[in-house]
């Protein structure tokens, strides 16, 4: 955070002392990130203004496009001039003013703060324009942003291509920017069955970025929105999850179980989900009768299902909490029926703990080389 900062100040005091005031005390702390145009502060940005006011009025208009954009790509800028009906000439007035700089194909302001405050200092209206020509001018995930930021109201059409730059983010990896995408996306989805979708995502790719903190703020919004009681109670399944893992187990099973019992009838396989990861919750806690009557809640309900993920997620904890309590031939013969169903390749396309945890429970049972048949497995 402070190597961003300085970047973004030049380490000028006025502009760390006025920029500090306006930042959250999370973004100061690096548990949230930075816009990429920090406000500088009043006082600043009517200095730093000052040095672009004489300039003509195309030419403004041609320096607030080249701050809304988040590249230094010449060919982008231009392209977004054309889309507003100006000419290339209209930066020359800027660059020889010194407020930009000019060479080869990238185009740089002279100081970060003076792109900053071209940017704030402009009306709401003038940005829009602004990145709606340089949405003209861009493809792909660039595009959706700039369609995004031009917004005025909630378009299925931006929040579709927000979603599918989302998914685009995660291929790569990005999954703090797919998370990013995916909750602006749910802000402009008019339909709010969509919009508590896209919350949801937001909050597993957040989970998958590592940034805890914001999965259950995402969650409740979603939770707050939903109105159907299976979509209510997969949001439930993930908070349950966040809380297991984040140090309150006990408030956690307490949680999933009573929302399981409020669709098992509903969605049975949702509720298995559900149970099964309070029985998780037990293991954390250490309380093995809890956790063997959890798991064979959680079995039942899957079975009523008849999906066979939900099944082998039941079987398989169902033998854990066997094996804690003992029961160790049982819990054998269990791991054995279902160890055919993990030996198929579409395991690996289910929930990724899956083969792990079977393979710590034949760990458990001292057997490190697992049968090849559930026969001999019995």
């Amino acid at each position: 955070m402070r190597n961003r900062l300085l970047q973004a100040t030049r380490g000028n005091p006025l502009a760390l002392t006025e920029i500090t005031r306006t930042l959250e005390n999370d973004q100061l702390t690096g548990r949230q990130p930075l816009d990429d145009l920090l406000s500088v502060g009043p006082t600043l940005e009517r200095a730093l203004l000052r040095r672009v006011a004489p300039l003509p009025d195309a030419t403004r208009q041609a320096l607030l496009v080249a701050a809304a954009s988040d590249t230094d790509s010449v060919e982008r800028a231009l392209g977004a001039l054309a889309a507003l009906g100006l000419e290339p000439a209209a930066l020359a007035p800027a660059e020889r003013a010194g407020a930009i700089d000019i060479a080869g194909r990238r185009l740089r302001f002279r100081h970060p703060l003076l792109r900053s405050a071209v940017y704030h200092g402009a009306s709401t209206v003038d940005r829009r324009a602004a990145h709606r020509a340089l949405a003209e001018a861009s493809d792909g995930e660039r595009r959706a942003w700039h369609l995004a930021a031009a917004a005025v109201r909630p378009d299925e059409t931006v929040a579709q291509a927000l979603e599918d730059a989302a998914r685009t983010a995660a291929t790569r990896g990005a999954h703090a920017a797919a998370a990013r995408a995916l909750e602006r996306s749910a802000g402009l989805s008019p339909d709010v069955d969509q919009r508590v979708r896209r919350l949801t995502d937001a909050a597993r790719a957040t989970q998958v970025a590592g940034r805890a903190a914001d999965v259950g703020r995402l969650l409740e919004r979603a939770k707050g929105l939903a109105h159907d009681p299976v979509r209510r109670a997969e949001i439930q399944l993930l908070l349950g999850r966040q809380i297991v893992w984040h140090g309150e187990p006990a408030r956690a099973h307490e949680l999933l179980v009573r929302e399981a019992g409020r669709v098992r009838d509903l969605a049975p396989g949702t509720a298995a989900m559900m149970l099964a990861e309070a029985v998780f919750a037990c293991t954390m806690t250490g309380d093995v009768p809890k956790g063997c009557e959890t798991a064979r809640e959680a079995r039942a309900a899957a079975v009523a299902d008849g999906g066979i993920q939900a099944e082998t997620v039941t079987a398989l904890l169902l033998a854990g909490a066997l094996q804690l309590s003992g029961e160790r031939h049982t819990a054998r013969a269990l791991l054995g029926r279902y160890l055919p169903v993990l030996r198929e390749p579409q395991a690996l396309q289910g929930p990724g703990d899956l083969v792990a945890i079977m393979a710590h429970s034949f760990l458990w049972l001292e057997n490190t080389t697992p049968p090849a048949s559930s026969t001999t497995a019995s």
